[in-house]
């Protein structure tokens, strides 16, 4: 493996399991991948440039923090290991971007890491799997909407969810308009 380079599918399932990721949030990172692959073929019969090597490795890597922690942390956490590991940069942005779908608060331990604070400055990559995260319930797809109704039954309707629930759904119209 080159320093910055991208893992193969096979390197990232092994690395999880050797990082001691939870089977459950493997498979879901696997649903996950496959999801965002076939978003990023569908935009890309249409033109746009998106390199779905990434998208599909990113989108199995994208929760490796939780190999760590579990909480919203884990998106920092994940990219951490990721740049330690040697990997590419746009692999550590993917993970820690697709938490909250670039939406940060002041309050947020995150602002210190992430560089992009709002969707618009997201690469199409970080969006797709940002997207797919959030359609992929554990390893079964659904909608942003019942995605986000157990979030907030679970956590309560903060500030910081609803504009993640909001940033998503601009996120779905923007994907849909490339792949219509």
């Amino acid at each position: 493996m080159l320093k910055g380079g991208i893992p193969s599918k096979r390197e990232c399932l092994l690395l999880l399991r050797q990082l001691g990721v939870d089977e459950k949030v493997v498979k879901h990172s696997v649903a996950v991948s496959r999801t965002s692959l076939e978003i990023a073929n569908r935009i890309r019969k249409n033109g746009v440039d998106v390199d779905t090597n990434l998208v599909e490795v990113a989108a199995l890597l994208h929760d490796i923090g939780r190999s760590e922690v579990h909480g919203i942390e884990h998106g920092r956490v994940g990219g951490e290991i990721l740049r330690k590991l040697g990997y590419h940069d746009s692999l550590a942005r993917i993970a820690e971007s697709h938490v909250l779908c670039g939406v940060l608060t002041e309050k947020s331990s995150y602002r210190s890491s992430i560089k992009n604070n709002d969707s618009s400055t997201m690469t199409i990559e970080e969006k797709i799997v940002c997207y797919a995260d959030k359609i992929t319930l554990e390893n079964r797809k659904t909608t942003l909407k019942d995605r986000f109704d157990k979030w907030f039954r679970q956590y309560g309707r903060s500030s910081i969810l609803t504009r993640a629930f909001h940033r998503s759904k601009e996120i779905e119209m923007e994907l849909n308009l490339l792949v219509s």
